[in-house]
């Protein structure tokens, strides 16, 4: 349930005069902005985790393919040269 910030002031004013401005204080800085639903858990960040490895190695795996990919373009462009200066140096 989240709390207005009417609710807040109230209860910040409250605990001022029961328990003195700078105790008050102390213990409203201690509590979240916006209410405790809003705060992650570390079940939420594992779970984060576990979806971003998962995510992170299709990427890699993408990335390798395209990488092996481009050394396979490289190999044919270096043959097709070879056998072009073949060529024309045989014509020389």
């Amino acid at each position: 349930m989240a709390i207005s910030e009417s609710a807040r002031y109230e209860m910040h004013k409250e605990l001022r005069n029961r328990l003195g401005e700078p105790v008050a204080d102390t213990l409203m800085e201690h509590l979240p902005p916006s209410g405790w639903s809003a705060v992650a858990l570390k079940s939420d960040i594992d779970h984060l985790r576990g979806e971003m490895n998962t995510r992170f190695a299709a990427v890699d795996k993408r990335i390798d393919s395209l990488v092996h990919g481009m050394w396979a373009a490289v190999g044919i462009f270096s043959g097709a040269f070879i056998a072009l200066f073949s060529l024309i140096a045989a014509k020389v």
